[in-house]
């Protein structure tokens, strides 16, 4: 807290150097920064001299706050008169008094921004002051009159020190943009791109679309006012939404363009009023009127070369001189900030928990739901809200009698949209609300019956979104609230369950084209496409399991199993699934088989043995019956994990064993088989390296640990020649595990590192999370406390550790793992003592997971 700063009422003073940009260029850099020097010691002295105390500069703008009015007039007075003579920069002064909060790093509220603005509209040498001032001091100041700044704030009378003549002061200048109820928050980065394309040269008209919701017409309103310096014969508004009758279009422009006796038709009349004025024309809302606004606006942007028209509506208008602007969501930060400004309206002293965030998320972080949501807090917690928000367009509602009917609800803001869409629309937009996460064309196309033109028919109305998925292909999607509000009326209509089936068949016929033996065997292209699918594969296989339909449940366990545990995180939620899809009837026994072996995997994963083993014997039954070998294989591969996880060592080499030689005789059988086959590495020699590293480590045998190593690092070398980057990563990971074993920790550590870089290399190409990535960080850690650093290799292995426990993967009660951590968990607290190792255990588990990988990826092998 800076103590020094007045509080109660406390009067600003901003200035800043007009023209510093022509004036830099006039003077030269030397000069400029030495008339620089001297301005600034002038403002400091008066305004120290008068009681101010400096709370911030910027460049060559200063802000000082002032316990008095009189003290701020004084020093502004005083630091014009001395400047006035003394060199070429010339200082505009803005005053403004107020009651503005204190934070930690200053003043925040709207007394600050108002002194900013009062200061911007004004010239150099000139000192602006606000009617708050005005009334606290004795001074003669000339009255200006009201003006309208940026802010779009209610019209404030201004007053000038002195009576000196200036160019008219750069406020708002025939205007009738409408005051906004609340002020403009967050959305930095928006406002600059709209204001930067209303700025260009070419700019003509320039349309802001989205769905309800998204705050078009605040963004719309406050860009206006921001690039308003840039249209001397004024901005004026146009508002939309009131209409219902197309044929009112061209009277509602000419009232509020104050063409006031149109001569002959409007459209021609406009023209004539606005053919030789450089003015800005904001049309709200046109989305329900797009072909009589789109004709009357062509005819503006045709006949008057110097009119730039920005639109906001939640359909382009479908003119050529148009560029249209997508208004996204609001970010993050914005979103908080924006339910803590309306929640403190209508609860003084609110304050933000952890769940305004969950809400902000849940709703899409679109501005009109975050300040329906934020104005429940009159009467429930955030955390009641949050629960709540698994319906949202019932508990999204508005008691404000001055919001208008179509935004009093999220419901009906989204229902607006729909009743303006054709019948043929609607059933698209329905049939869409069954996928989860969006869909390619061909699903669009085989579920929803949609076609190219309805789609884009549907983007143009802001109902639904694009985007090019991470196997680039063209994907559809909405924001969840569209998507309720879709959902309902599919049901509503009686066309779900028909929707359902549709989705179903089409997502089980695509994992059928995606299936894989094991998780090394995916190519990075059939990996892809599971991340984008994930969720309506899910989806899908939900909606099997609800309906009892084992055949399809069984196949989505059977083709998707070594691809969905592979994309980390879940391991528990895919096993439930895929234990309750083995209890229901139906399904041909090889697809049974295959996924009686699959969810074995992940029982011994989850350290479930004795399941996972009866699964396998009754998947070996299957599998003799039907003469499949490679299923066969695929049995006793899992059961070499089983064993292994169980510490059963020498059993998983005679399994090996076996394995090799049924491998060798399929592939002899059929050589086109084995030579198409994408693994590097054989599950046979693969399970042998695990068995041989687990008797290194429980018998200290640095034989096998050797013959281990042998193994992995040839693994290793054909997967960087030929594998996908999945098979590199898993290769490499074990590889540093072997290494550690050999106690070469440097060499391990810098492995796994390279682990880590291609793992992230895969996350952010498809935004997913590998959960192999613990592994690595395990093994870094490991060789860490090898070397001596105990406290940083203990928080690594502790982060892991904490994953293992909460995501159900029962790792760390393996014997294998129990002997690893045995090797440095006594040498660690004997380095570090009880607190310190405490210590580092509690600082790894509170690692964020970035934060973990950062903390391995910065570990020196030097």
């Amino acid at each position: 807290m800076r103590h020094e700063l007045p509080t109660g009422t406390v009067t600003f003073l901003f200035t800043d150097v007009e023209g510093s940009t022509a004036l830099l260029n006039e003077l030269g850099a030397e000069r400029y920064a030495d008339a620089l020097t001297d301005h600034r010691a002038v403002i400091r002295g008066a305004c120290l001299r008068n009681g101010g105390v400096e709370v911030d500069t910027q460049g060559d703008a200063f802000f000082f706050a002032f316990a008095t009015a009189p003290g701020a007039l004084a020093a502004a007075s005083a630091l014009t008169e001395r400047l006035a003579g003394n060199g070429p920069i010339r200082v505009r002064v803005g005053v403004h008094t107020g009651t503005p909060l204190r934070g930690d790093e200053g003043y925040v509220g709207r007394d600050v921004h108002r002194a900013a603005r009062i200061a911007a509209a004004g010239h150099g040498g000139q000192v602006l002051v606000s009617a708050a001032t005005a009334s606290l001091v004795d001074t003669e100041l000339t009255d200006l009159g009201e003006h309208r700044f940026k802010d779009l704030g209610a019209p404030e009378r201004v007053f000038q020190l002195g009576d000196d003549d200036f160019p008219a002061l750069k406020s708002l200048y025939r205007t009738n943009l409408p005051v906004p109820a609340t002020a403009f928050l967050g959305r930095e980065r928006e406002l600059g791109e709209v204001v930067e394309l209303l700025d260009h040269d070419d700019a003509r008209l320039v349309t802001l679309t989205g769905p309800g919701g998204t705050g078009k017409t605040r963004l719309t309103l406050q860009a206006a006012a921001e690039a308003s310096a840039g249209f001397p014969d004024g901005v004026r508004w146009v508002p939309l939404a009131p209409l219902r009758d197309e044929s009112a279009v061209g009277a509602t422009f000419a009232h509020a363009l104050e063409v006031r006796e149109p001569s002959g038709e409007i459209g021609t009349s406009i023209v004539a009023a606005f053919s030789t004025k450089r003015s800005l024309i904001v049309v709200d809302n046109c989305e329900h009127l797009v072909a009589g606004v789109a004709e009357l606006v062509g005819q503006l942007v045709g006949g008057c070369p110097k009119v730039v028209v920005v639109a906001s509506s939640r359909e382009r208008l479908g003119l050529q001189a148009e560029r249209v602007y997508e208004v996204p969501p609001m970010a993050m930060g914005d979103g908080h900030a924006l339910f803590v400004e309306r929640a403190s309206a209508v609860r003084p002293g609110f304050q933000p928990d952890e769940h305004v965030d969950a809400i902000c998320d849940a709703v899409d972080q679109l501005p009109l739901a975050i300040e329906l949501a934020a104005a429940r807090v009159r009467a429930l917690s955030t955390r009641a809200i949050h629960e709540r928000l698994g319906e949202r367009l019932g508990l999204l509602a508005s008691r404000n009698r001055d919001v208008e009917e179509r935004q009093r609800t999220l419901e009906s803001t989204i229902a607006w949209s729909y009743d303006l869409l054709g019948d043929d629309e609607r059933l698209v937009l329905r049939s869409l609300s069954v996928f989860a996460g969006g869909c390619t064309l061909a699903a669009a196309e085989a579920v929803a019956e949609a076609d190219v033109d309805s789609l884009e028919s549907l983007l143009d109305k802001s109902l639904i979104r694009h985007r090019v998925g991470t196997a680039g292909e063209d994907r559809y999607w909405m924001l969840e609230t569209i998507r309720e509000y879709a959902q309902r009326e599919l049901e509503r209509e009686g066309e779900a369950e028909a929707a359902g089936t549709r989705h179903s068949a089409f997502f089980a016929g695509l994992a059928d084209r995606l299936e894989a033996t094991d998780a090394l065997a995916v190519s990075d292209e059939q990996r892809d496409l599971v991340v984008s699918e994930r969720a309506n594969f899910g989806e899908a296989h939900a909606r099997a399991l609800a309906t009892g339909d084992g055949a399809t449940a069984l196949r989505f366990v059977r083709c998707l199993g070594p691809l969905l545990t592979l994309i980390g995180g879940g391991a528990r939620d895919w096993y439930a699934k895929a234990v309750s899809s083995l209890a229901l009837p139906g399904g041909i026994p090889q697809d049974r088989a295959y996924a009686l072996v699959r969810t074995a995997r992940v029982a011994s994963l989850m350290g479930d043995f004795a399941r996972a083993r009866s699964w396998l014997d009754e998947a070996d039954a299957l599998f003799d019956a039907l003469a499949d070998g490679e299923g066969s294989g695929a049995t006793l591969f899992a059961r070499c994990e089983v064993e292994g996880r169980s510490g059963n060592y020498d059993k998983v080499i005679e399994l090996a064993e076996r394995l090799a030689v049924l491998r060798q005789s399929l592939d002899d059988a059929d050589p086109e088989a084995a030579a198409a086959r994408t693994r590097t590495t054989s599950e046979a020699e693969l399970a042998l390296a695990w068995a041989l590293l687990g008797r290194a480590v429980e018998k200290n045998d640095r034989e096998a640990a050797e013959r281990s190593w042998e193994i992995l690092a040839a693994g290793a070398d054909a997967a960087a020649a030929s594998g996908t980057l999945v098979e590199q990563a898993f290769c490499l990971s074990d590889l540093s595990l072997s290494l550690f074993v050999l106690e070469a920790y440097s060499e391990s550590i810098a492995t796994g590192q390279r682990a880590l870089e291609l793992l992230r290399e895969l996350e952010a190409r498809d935004e997913t999370q590998i959960g192999v990535v613990w592994d690595c960080l395990v093994n870094i850690g490991l060789s860490q406390c090898g070397r001596g650093d105990a406290a940083s290799g203990m928080s690594l292995i502790s982060a892991a550790v904490r994953v293992y426990h909460v995501s159900g993967v029962g790792v760390t009660e393996e014997p294998f793992f129990q002997a690893l951590l045995g090797r440095v968990e006594k040498d660690a607290r004997a380095a570090l003592g009880d607190e310190g190792y405490e210590a580092a255990v509690r600082g790894g588990e509170a690692l964020e997971r970035d934060e973990a990988i950062e903390l391995g990826l910065s570990v020196t092998t030097d």
